[in-house]
């Protein structure tokens, strides 16, 4: 189909490429204006190739405070980082957070022809990214990328082509998104179902609110006597299962590489990412399998030592309620876009606790089960979404090789 190439972008590229930004969340003029604003988590939640709309919009006066730019209509958007690689159309001019990049076609370039060729190499994207809290793929990177070069009449005739098999398959994308959400809000309810009561408010008998720090220790110091091992396990954000708060996977590096300046913590700790989009996101989840019975991850992670055992699931459930996720991110601080909660939050945070330690266990046990139901439908919708995303590459791969 073709035998030249281009870079993506730069000054020899098919496109322009630009950065995005965030207005302080601190200064109220700067938002719910008219402009439309992206996020990572906009894009996360379209079915189908195009953005019409997004959650927040800032003002004017937010636009020119920050980097930000505004991304004409008919441009491609990426998300490059949290996660790397979603893409669409957008339909309005719109700003852009640091968590994305605008690809902006240069005249003779067909944006869905972009689009899909961009799809067609998002594992290749992703093998780019690099970051300890989480993988982002930097603006050179993308730049560099080569794109195949055919007239611009064969372009939008591959972009129709594409967006016929698409349509198809953005139905079938569409109901199993429902379906994830439906599962996702049955977790929810079964957590909800647990901790039904207010921070503060009036307990029913046997139960007590505990400050978290009563009943864990946080970020507590790494021991002066710790025996080194040449290798132990490191976790990245990026391997914590936002949707089920499991651990996908664990990496072994040397000692030397990650004792200084990552955080240490323990089979069985908790884990919270404290920053933004990562908490929103659910990345939460209890240590397991570390080497050696301890290992290092991202800076961004609070780690909670519960007092005692029984208390370990008890935290990780009450951590990962939307009730108190939406608390903390009310409650942000920092600069715009690396916003984080703040420490003395989660200590201070009310854990309502049963006085009676087996009705702990039993409530502890209950949750188990029911979200282990939860997670054996999201294992069968995931696989469902995988097959999809493997037809839909197949198809991408036969035009593009």
């Amino acid at each position: 189909m073709h035998k030249d190439f281009q870079p993506l972008g730069g000054k020899n590229g098919i496109a322009d490429i630009v950065n995005g930004s965030t207005p302080s969340t601190d200064i109220a003029e700067y938002w719910d204006g008219d402009i439309f604003w992206a996020t990572p988590t906009d894009m996360g939640k379209l079915s189908g190739l195009y953005l019409s709309d997004t959650a927040r919009r800032i003002t004017r006066a937010g636009f020119e405070s920050c980097s930000t730019k505004l991304v004409p209509a008919g441009s491609v958007l990426l998300t490059s980082r949290a996660p790397v690689g979603n893409l669409s159309i957008t339909t309005k001019d719109v700003a852009i957070n640091q968590g994305m990049k605008g690809i902006v076609p240069k005249s003779g370039f067909d944006a869905h022809y972009i689009l899909f060729y961009l799809m067609s190499k998002v594992k290749e994207m992703q093998a780019d990214s690099h970051g300890n809290t989480f993988s982002e793929l930097p603006k050179g990177k993308l730049e560099k990328m080569l794109i195949p070069i055919v007239p611009y009449d064969e372009q939008v005739k591959i972009g129709k082509h594409l967006q016929d098999k698409y349509k198809l398959s953005a139905k079938v994308t569409s109901a199993i998104s429902n379906q994830s959400e439906a599962i996702a809000s049955l977790e929810s309810a079964v957590l909800r179902e647990t901790y039904l009561w207010e921070s503060g408010t009036v307990l029913p008998d046997g139960w007590e609110w505990k400050k978290l720090v009563q009943i864990a220790d946080i970020n507590p110091r790494r021991p002066n006597n710790l025996k080194h091992e040449r290798f132990v396990s490191f976790l990245p954000m990026d391997a914590i299962d936002e949707v089920t708060g499991s651990i996908s996977y664990l990496l072994t590096k040397p000692v030397e590489d990650v004792c200084n300046g990552y955080t240490y913590f323990n089979n069985d700790d908790v884990l919270f990412a404290k920053i933004t989009p990562c908490m929103q996101n659910g990345k939460c989840c209890v240590a397991k399998g570390l080497l050696n019975g301890y290992g290092f991850g991202s800076t961004e992670f609070v780690v909670v030592r519960p007092h005692a055992n029984i208390y370990t699931k008890w935290i990780f459930y009450y951590l990962r309620t939307t009730e108190f996720r939406r608390y903390a991110e009310d409650h942000f601080t920092g600069s715009a876009g690396q916003q984080r909660v703040p420490i003395d939050l989660i200590e201070n945070t009310l854990v309502p606790v049963p006085k009676d330690v087996n009705k702990l266990i039993t409530l502890t046990n209950f949750l188990d089960i029911r979200t282990s139901v939860c997670h054996k439908l999201i294992s069968v919708n995931k696989k469902q979404m995988q097959g999809l995303d493997s037809l839909n590459l197949s198809i991408l791969k036969e035009v593009f090789g």
